[in-house]
């Protein structure tokens, strides 16, 4: 960027002392309306490539300012969803937890048939939330 600033400085010393010059051979020679209006195109054409190059380089900054912006708004958004994701993951864990430690302490107990039942009920319960994972309403395992 600094370079891009010595350069326009130069350009615009260049076009001063071409622009004194110019003024100078107006004054001093001839009168021509062709020589005045000859120094005066190649000012407004040079004028307009200043312009020209002073928009370019605004609109680039911008464009990169904009650039990092929405990067850095996406890398915010994407550290949210993995921070909700990894609390989903962690109320899920709980929950598979205290599901098996259930099972563990159903299974250490003498066979009865009533516990039969309960596991059979627990079994399909189970199957229940093993195929219905995907709909799981996600704002309820947030809040826990």
């Amino acid at each position: 960027m600094r370079r891009i600033l010595e350069a326009i400085l130069c350009i615009f010393v260049g076009i001063f002392l071409f622009g004194i010059m110019a003024i100078t051979f107006q004054v001093i020679g001839e009168d021509s309306s062709n020589k005045a209006s000859i120094i005066g195109g190649i000012l407004s054409m040079i004028g307009g490539a200043i312009g020209a190059l002073g928009a370019y380089i605004v609109a680039t900054y911008q464009m990169n300012k904009q650039i990092e912006h929405e990067k850095k708004k996406e890398e915010i958004q994407r550290k949210e969803n993995i921070e909700q994701t990894l609390k989903v993951l962690e109320r899920l864990n709980l929950e598979v937890i205290s599901f098996t430690e259930y099972f563990i302490k159903e299974f250490a107990k003498p066979y009865n048939r009533e516990r039969i039942v309960k596991l059979k009920i627990s079994e399909s319960d189970l199957l229940w939330i093993v195929n219905n994972i995907n709909n799981i309403n996600y704002e309820i395992l947030k809040e826990d």
